[in-house]
């Protein structure tokens, strides 16, 4: 069976893109379409990871009663004070 590209268009801009990147960074984008032709999704372990932790650090924080902030709350004084105060 032969690999007919369907979009060549697509498939040549792919293509101008990868062509000069380095071979670890093509690499990547090889395994990254691997995992789209077999099914999976273009996310990553460490993906699913991060947000699983980031999910576990919030949980509990949507009914938490948070100040309300003006801009003038927000600036810094970098004034340094006078000896003696």
């Amino acid at each position: 069976m032969t690999n007919q590209i369907k979009e060549p268009g697509i498939a040549y801009a792919i293509y101008e893109k990868v062509k000069d990147l380095p071979a670890t960074d093509q690499a990547e984008i090889l395994r990254l379409i691997d995992r789209i032709s077999q099914g999976g999704d273009a996310r990553t372990e460490d993906d699913d990871w991060t947000y699983l932790s980031l999910a576990a650090a919030l949980r509990g924080l949507e009914d938490d009663v948070w100040p309300d902030y003006t801009a003038e709350d927000l600036l810094e004084d970098w004034t340094c004070p006078s000896p003696g105060r």
